[in-house]
C-alpha cells in the first residue's frame, strides 16, 4: 500500500487505518521505506489499544468507548430475551473519542491552512 501511494504524483500525508494493529503495521513499513512520521506521512488507527503509548511517535487513534459498547450490547441481549423474538434488529451508536499523539503532524502550526486546500489535496486522503 505504502509503495503504491509514495509512487503518486501527490501522495497522500496521511492514512487512517482500520484498527491499531493495521495502522501499527503501517507506521513500522514506513519506517523500512525511510519515511519519518508524521513529516512525511501521519498515521491514525482505531481502537486504542495498549501498544498505542508504548511505541514512537505513540499512534493517534480514535477510542472507542467499550464500556458502552458492552452496556448497549447487553441491553438488545436482554430485550430480546425477554420478548423472546430475535427478529427485531436496530442500530445502536456509541461514541468514540479522538486520542491525538504524536503520529500526525501539528496542522495548527502549518503554514497552509486545512480550510484553503483545494479539491486536489482533498484526494491525497487515503484509508487503508
Amino acid at each position: 500500500i505504502l509503495e503504491h501511494f509514495k509512487s503518486l504524483p501527490k501522495p497522500p500525508t496521511a492514512i487512517m487505518a482500520y484498527n491499531d494493529y493495521i495502522a501499527l503495521s503501517l507506521m513500522r513499513t514506513a519506517r523500512h521505506m525511510g519515511m519519518a512520521l508524521p513529516d512525511d506521512l501521519g498515521v491514525v488507527g482505531c481502537d486504542d489499544i495498549e501498544a498505542c503509548s508504548l511505541i514512537y511517535p505513540r499512534l493517534t487513534t480514535l477510542r472507542q468507548r467499550r464500556e458502552e459498547i458492552g452496556k448497549a450490547a447487553m441491553e438488545v441481549l436482554e430485550e430480546r430475551i425477554e420478548r423472546g423474538r430475535w427478529d427485531n434488529p436496530r442500530e445502536v451508536l456509541c461514541g468514540t473519542e479522538f486520542v491525538e499523539r504524536e503520529s500526525v503532524a501539528d496542522l495548527t502550526k502549518s503554514k497552509t491552512k486545512v480550510a484553503d486546500a483545494s479539491p486536489e489535496d482533498s484526494q491525497r486522503i487515503a484509508a487503508a
